[in-house]
C-alpha cells in the first residue's frame, strides 16, 4: 500500500501498483467528462452482473470513438476489489495487425475543493483488434471515494472523465516471400468497333485466383504508355486491327506472396 503521489489533499492509500500517477488540477477534463446524477442507483443496478460496469456514452478524441468505462465495484479480472476502476474502451474499428498506443489520465472532480483527483498510469497503453479496454484496476479505494470529507460525491452525484493523447498509429507488419512455382494466367480482351473508341476504356472486370487472393484492374493500374504506336496499329500489313476489331491479351505471372504477420 502506498499514499497518491502528489496529491495531498486527501490521505487515502491505495493497493495495486506503486508507478500510478495522482495529482490535482482545476482545469477540466479536455475531452470527456460524464456527471452521475445517482452513484447508489448505478451501483446497485450493475451488482451481480458480470461484468460489473458502467459504460459512458461514445465521444471522439484523437482521431478515434470511444467510451468511459467505470467499475464501482472494481475489476475483479484485475484484482480491483474494493476500489473504483477506470477504463477507457476503443470502440473504433482496427484492421488485423494494427494497433493504437495511447496515454490516458482519469479524473474524479471533487465538488468541495473544486478541482480534479487526475489518475495516469506508467507508459502508454496499447489497444488492438483484441484489446480494447485499458485502465487502471486501483484507481480509488471504495471507503475513500464516498468518504464525505473527500468531496467526490455530492448528494449522491459524482464526475467522472477523461484525457487520451494517441501516439502515431503503428502499421501492420508483412512477411514477404517468393514463390518456388509461379503461376501464370491469360486474360483476353476483345474490343469490337476500336475506331469508334473516344477515350480510355476499362474492360470488364476480371479475376483470377492464385494463393494470395485475387487480380483485379478495379483497384490499381499498372501497365505501359508505348505497348504499339497508332500508326502501326491502324497499319493493315502488321495485323493489330482486322475489320475493326482488336484483340487485347494479358499474361498474369504471380511471383511473390506477402502475408500480414
Amino acid at each position: 500500500m502506498a499514499p497518491p503521489n502528489g496529491s495531498a489533499l486527501y490521505t487515502f492509500r491505495v493497493q495495486g501498483a506503486t508507478d500510478v500517477i495522482r495529482s490535482v488540477r482545476e482545469a477540466t477534463p479536455a475531452h470527456y467528462l460524464v456527471e452521475i446524477e445517482s452513484f447508489t442507483d448505478i451501483k446497485d443496478s450493475i451488482a451481480g452482473v458480470n461484468p460489473e460496469h458502467f459504460e459512458s456514452t461514445e465521444f471522439d478524441a484523437a482521431g478515434y470513438k470511444w467510451v468511459l468505462v467505470i467499475y464501482p465495484h472494481g475489476n475483479k479480472d484485475e484484482d480491483g476489489e474494493d476500489h473504483i476502476s477506470l477504463y477507457l474502451k476503443l470502440i473504433s474499428k482496427l484492421d488485423h495487425g494494427w494497433s493504437v498506443d495511447a496515454t490516458l489520465k482519469f479524473f474524479i472532480h471533487d465538488y468541495k475543493r473544486k478541482k480534479y483527483l487526475t489518475i495516469q498510469g506508467p507508459g502508454e497503453h496499447t489497444y488492438d483488434a483484441m484489446e480494447k479496454e485499458k485502465g487502471i484496476a486501483h484507481a480509488i479505494p471504495f471507503s475513500d471515494f464516498t468518504l464525505q470529507s473527500n468531496g467526490f460525491l455530492k448528494n449522491d452525484r459524482c464526475k467522472f472523465g477523461v484525457e487520451v493523447f494517441v501516439a502515431d498509429t503503428v502499421p501492420r507488419t508483412a512477411a514477404l516471400s517468393i514463390l518456388n512455382e509461379r503461376k501464370r494466367d491469360t486474360f483476353t480482351w476483345t474490343i469490337k468497333e476500336f475506331s469508334k473508341l473516344t477515350e480510355g476504356q476499362y474492360s470488364n472486370e476480371f479475376t483470377r485466383e492464385g494463393p494470395c487472393g485475387w487480380y483485379t484492374k478495379a483497384k490499381h493500374s499498372k501497365g505501359t504508355c508505348h505497348l504499339l504506336s497508332v500508326s502501326d496499329l491502324h497499319n493493315a500489313n502488321k495485323g493489330f486491327k482486322v475489320e475493326d476489331q482488336v484483340i487485347v491479351e494479358v499474361e498474369l505471372t504471380l511471383i511473390m506472396l506477402m502475408n500480414d504477420i
